[in-house]
């Protein structure tokens, strides 16, 4: 994750990124299909993609997949985006919020993401955004690198990229000064406590940028990208 890694469901960033998941599962006009949470965390987007279909999910951590409430996936299992433990050609989706940065050989990662793909499935994802402002706060996170466009259009090799976006647009700036300038800092605060108000504002900020991504409407640049991929 770029601001935060770990939150509750009131925190606005992962209340507005579950949101524009929303927005990038409904644009695929899916119908009861068989989906993979891979990195599945805590399970923030779970009921969002309970929606479209059966949900999988996956995660290296077991004390974290023990958590997750039993009505919310049909199968859970251990392990990594480098390998993962389904047969090929099993899924209609496969979903990786804020994850592929956390894999050491991201190549690797998705040379598996297609495979347990059916043909014409599509992988839905959000990444972090702009490798320069790697930092600390980066490593802290356990983040092995942030994306840009070009960076993700060869990862994507072999796939039809159908939407490449930024989002989280409107903290772009004052994120990234504050991220330039403790670039060089070997110390991170993953925290963020923020007074409710500020918090709700936020929310509706980012509100306001699940809008635009439901037009279809690109933003220039922002801290996260999003997309959608399909296998051909």
């Amino acid at each position: 994750m770029d601001i935060r890694e770990a939150g509750t469901k009131s925190d606005f960033w992962i209340r507005a990124k579950i949101r524009l998941i929303d927005i990038l599962l409904s644009s695929l006009k899916t119908k009861d299909a068989r989906i993979l949470d891979l990195g599945c965390g805590t399970g923030e987007d779970l009921p969002t993609l309970n929606r479209y279909g059966t949900v999988d999910v996956i995660d290296t951590d077991r004390k974290t997949l023990d958590m997750l409430p039993r009505h919310l996936y049909a199968e859970k299992r251990q392990g990594s985006a480098e390998k993962i433990d389904f047969p090929s050609n099993s899924f209609d989706i496969v979903a990786a919020f804020d994850v592929i940065e956390h894999v050491k050989d991201d190549k690797k990662a998705m040379i598996e993401i297609r495979r347990v793909l059916r043909d014409g499935g599509y992988f839905v994802f959000t990444v972090p955004a702009f490798q320069q402002f790697y930092s600390a706060h980066d490593k802290a996170l356990g983040h092995y690198r942030r994306y840009n466009k070009p960076m993700l259009r060869q990862l994507f090799d072999g796939l039809e990229i159908k939407k490449l976006d930024y989002w989280n647009s409107s903290l772009f700036l004052p994120m990234s000064i504050f991220r330039i300038v403790r670039k060089g800092s070997d110390t991170a605060d993953t925290s963020l406590n923020l007074p409710f108000i500020t918090n709700e504002l936020l929310y509706y900020v980012l509100c306001g940028e699940d809008l635009l991504a439901r037009t279809g409407l690109s933003m220039p640049f922002g801290l996260t990208i999003y997309g959608v991929c399909r296998k051909l």
